[in-house]
């Protein structure tokens, strides 16, 4: 049998969001293109760096920000400059999607309570400040 959520047998009182592309915007080739101009080093970025297995293990809470750079670079050393800024400040383009800090401030003033479940790495005390979204 179906649940309804018109049905005042069950009452919505939390909402869990993710972060990627729900409250910010998760685009491998945007924020490539914030960090370079260089369609090169824009490839590199998304395949060497974004798909890697450091990056997985940043999620995972597995390696820090300093281990994924001295892996990277140990394997990269060409691109040391380019893996630095990328995993240095990538977030600094992460941006927030404003139409949804509004949604979460009408949904919040309405009584739900509003979390959010994400894998992200422990770079997100870094950001999440900065970003009115969380607050």
């Amino acid at each position: 049998m179906p649940i309804f959520l018109e049905s005042r047998e069950f009452m919505i009182k939390n909402i869990v969001l993710d972060m990627g592309n729900v409250c910010c915007r998760w685009d491998t080739e945007y924020l490539s293109r914030c960090l370079t101009d260089n369609k090169d080093e824009q490839r590199f970025i998304i395949e060497k760096i974004f798909q890697s297995r450091q990056w997985q293990e940043l999620d995972q809470g597995i390696i820090t920000v300093d281990q994924a750079v001295n892996q990277l670079c140990q394997k990269y050393y060409h691109e040391k400059d380019l893996i630095e800024k990328t995993l240095y400040h990538w977030f600094d383009y992460f941006d927030q999607f404003d139409e949804m800090e509004q949604y979460i401030i009408e949904l919040k003033e309405k009584g739900y309570q509003i979390y959010l479940l994400s894998n992200c790495s422990m770079q997100f005390y870094q950001y999440y400040q900065n970003k009115s979204i969380f607050q």
